[in-house]
Parts: structure tokens; sequence; C-alpha cells
């Protein structure tokens, strides 16, 4: 079965946070933001992310915790910071596999399927 927004979204899984909240520990992700021209902007960066914790709290404050691989210019420098951010993640979450998203992140492999499954099983 392919996996679409769609089907995310009528599960009520409408971001990559909540696919992974949904999913089985841990529930990390890496997720790409892109390049924010308003007045407090940022670079393009990849973030790793957990659900409740910080994967970097020594960060600078505008990465709310995360663990960040900024790309500084995203043409060139995305593709490589996303095998590093993927690297990191993998050191630190001993994960082994991952599986992208229809939003663009990257979750342990099976998360999105338990995510569906939790979201599909009737309440008790």
């Amino acid at each position: 079965m392919r996996i679409t927004k769609d089907t995310l979204r009528r599960l009520g899984l409408i971001n990559p946070y909540a696919v992974a909240k949904a999913g089985p520990e841990p529930r990390v992700l890496i997720d790409y933001r892109p390049q924010d021209l308003s007045r407090v902007g940022h670079h393009a960066r990849w973030q790793v992310c957990d659900m409740g914790f910080k994967t970097d709290p020594d960060g600078h404050w505008d990465d709310y915790g995360h663990k960040t691989f900024d790309c500084y210019s995203p043409r060139k420098d995305k593709e490589q910071m996303r095998v590093e951010a993927i690297a990191w993640a993998t050191e630190q979450y001993g994960i082994v596999e991952w599986e992208k998203s229809p939003y663009g992140s990257y979750h342990p492999l099976g998360t999105m399927a338990a995510a569906i499954r939790r979201k599909e099983a009737p309440h008790a």
C-alpha cells in the first residue's frame, strides 16, 4: 500500500510530528526546514527532533533544542546535510533503517505503518 499525505491526513496525522508521536519508540524524526527570509529569518536546515526530549539542549535558542544541520547553500548543501543528520541520529539512537514520509521527513523504518495501525484501531 502506498502511503500518501491524504492517507495520513484522513487519520489525523497532519504533519511529521503527529506521525512520530503516534509511532513506536523512539519517537524521533528528521525534518527539513526551508530558508526563512523574514526579519528573524534563518538558513535552511535539517533538524533531528525527539518527541519529549531535546536532541541538542545546548544548541542555539532558535533551534528549540533540536540538533540542527544548517544548509547555507541549499542547492549545494541540502543532500550532504541530510546524510549528516541521518548519520548523527543513527549513531545517537541506534536506528539502522529510515523511511521517508510523504511530508518529506525521515522516520525509523516502520513508524508510518505503526502510526496508521494505532489510528485505525478502534478505541476501547
